[in-house]
């Protein structure tokens, strides 16, 4: 088995480097240290055969990777305008394509494949899924979302398991036309990663005890970062409301059809 592909990233690296210093490390907080060290970014938000997947890919176990990785390739030349460009024009294509690549994101970490899979328990209470099978079920789903580039597409593939569609629907894309805002700080704060991309801004508790979730936000650099939105006026507004008075700047893409 070829090793290159083993050391798997949860956020890609070609994010990470946008937070690094001129020496090419990034401050990293351990948490469970409680220290703060320099670190490269091929050595953090990284697991050893996260996406491995041998049940329906012995030939190629690691071909989820493989196929994340050529979704990054694409996704970061997209990205690097938003980076280095104060006016982005996307057409309509790449608008969904790029609102599609933060959806996958969504799925990538240890957290989120946590939260499916509970998800889906609590969903099917007459399953007999162990948890491993959940886990193998999980990564039958990213393996095909994947391979797709847009939500259109993902939603005509009869394989992957509905609840996928609903949380892009739901979340990401919603009932509405959603917006890709680029926003900067004012230089007086950092934007930072976490170990769950991206961040979600919630501003409500609703019946169940839940956090009305009413904005999520990609930070692409230190000093950068993209929300998806349902209009920019909506995004200006939750912005005073959260009183996140370091964000001077904002530029809402222009959707070409």
């Amino acid at each position: 088995m070829n090793n290159e592909h083993i050391r798997q990233h949860y956020i890609p690296q070609f994010i990470i480097r946008n937070f690094c210093k001129t020496d090419g490390k990034v401050y990293y907080y351990d948490k469970k240290t409680e220290k703060i060290e320099q670190k490269y970014p091929k050595e953090i938000f990284v697991e050893n055969n996260l996406y491995k997947y041998l049940n329906e890919n012995k030939e190629d176990p690691n071909i989820i990777e493989k196929d994340l990785a050529e979704f990054e390739n694409v996704a970061a030349k997209l990205i690097k305008s938003f980076k280095e460009n104060y006016s982005v024009e996307v057409d309509y294509k790449k608008n969904e394509l790029l609102k599609y690549f933060f959806f996958i994101m969504m799925f990538r970490s240890k957290f989120m494949t946590a939260t499916y899979n509970k998800d889906i328990f609590n969903n099917n209470k007459n399953s007999n899924l162990t948890p491993g099978e959940l886990d193998e079920f999980y990564k039958k789903n990213l393996g095909r979302l994947v391979k797709c580039r847009s939500l259109e597409e993902a939603v005509i593939d009869d394989k992957i398991d509905r609840q996928f569609i609903r949380y892009a629907i739901d979340i990401l894309f919603g009932s509405t036309d959603k917006h890709l805002v680029l926003f900067e700080s004012a230089g007086k704060i950092d934007f930072i990663l976490g170990d769950v991309y991206p961040i979600g801004i919630a501003e409500s508790i609703n019946f169940f005890g839940a956090l009305s979730l009413t904005c999520l936000i990609f930070p692409i650099s230190y000093n950068r970062a993209i929300a998806i939105v349902d209009t920019y006026s909506d995004f200006h507004e939750k912005i005073k409301q959260f009183k996140v008075n370091n964000k001077n700047w904002y530029q809402e893409q222009k959707n070409l059809a």
